[in-house]
């Protein structure tokens, strides 16, 4: 017998493999909770709190999936971040998703009430310190340029995956506002999407955790705003349509 789970593969014969056997199974079944049907309604699914017991201890058991962050959110910074505020949110396990094209089917299987949501992360050429994250609705068309301009800058574009790692300590293709949490020096000024922040008032939001694009976070703008605020970042709201930007809030 060889049963995978997230990519685990296990050998059913011989001492070793009886043992693993009855792991994997055990593992597989608390697995198949997330994917339940009464998870797949992120409002009344399993909560961050639910999934951070033995269904989550289990799969940290297994190992870690191929992108190396481990299976289980347990040790998650900003999932645990999330928790101390006392918010409304959920998560859901994966496959790596680095497109939005990827990403998408995923929201849609398990919260098919959520907003699927891009971040860019950018940097100003010359000004070392200058960055900014823009958050807005996969089919918000964004323009670095109105945020360049707010903050009065010349040379504002999408930063290299060294510096991404180094300030918000993500990886490229997993690119988040819970990210915010790894910005200690408050280099990165905040962008949301109003169109976003609207629709998040009704609507939960699809991001990833700190862990990487192999889980989702759900979440609504009020907690997304409490989150960013723990940070001690502030963040401003740009109508992309007319280029009118509000804030600091």
């Amino acid at each position: 017998m060889r049963l995978t789970v997230f990519g685990v593969v296990r050998d059913g014969d011989g001492v070793e493999g009886k043992e693993w056997k009855k792991k994997d199974e055990d593992i597989k079944k608390n697995i198949d909770i997330l994917y339940s049907s009464d998870a797949k309604n992120c409002d009344k699914g399993i909560d961050g709190h639910a999934c951070d017991t033995a269904c989550m201890e289990e799969k940290e058991k297994a190992g870690k999936n191929s992108c190396g962050s481990n299976l289980g959110m347990k040790d998650d910074v900003s999932i645990n971040r999330l928790k101390e505020l006392g918010v409304e949110f959920n998560y859901f396990l994966h496959e790596e998703a680095h497109t939005i094209d990827t990403y998408r089917p995923h929201c849609e299987k398990n919260c098919p009430e959520g907003k699927v949501c891009k971040n860019l992360f950018c940097k100003d050429k010359k000004k070392k310190k200058v960055m900014a994250i823009i958050v807005a609705l996969a089919e918000t068309d964004v323009s670095i340029t109105i945020v360049q301009n707010y903050l009065k800058l010349k040379n504002l574009r999408m930063a290299s995956s060294d510096t991404l790692k180094d300030v918000l300590g993500l990886k490229a293709g997993a690119v988040t506002p819970l990210g915010l949490v790894n910005d200690t020096d408050n280099f990165v000024s905040v962008f949301l999407d109003q169109e976003m922040v609207e629709c998040g008032k009704t609507h939960p939001l699809c991001v990833h955790p700190t862990a990487g694009n192999h889980c989702t976070v759900t979440l609504k703008s009020d907690a997304l705003g409490a989150y960013i605020a723990s940070t001690n970042h502030q963040y401003h709201v740009v109508d992309f349509t007319t280029g009118e930007v509000s804030g600091p809030f």
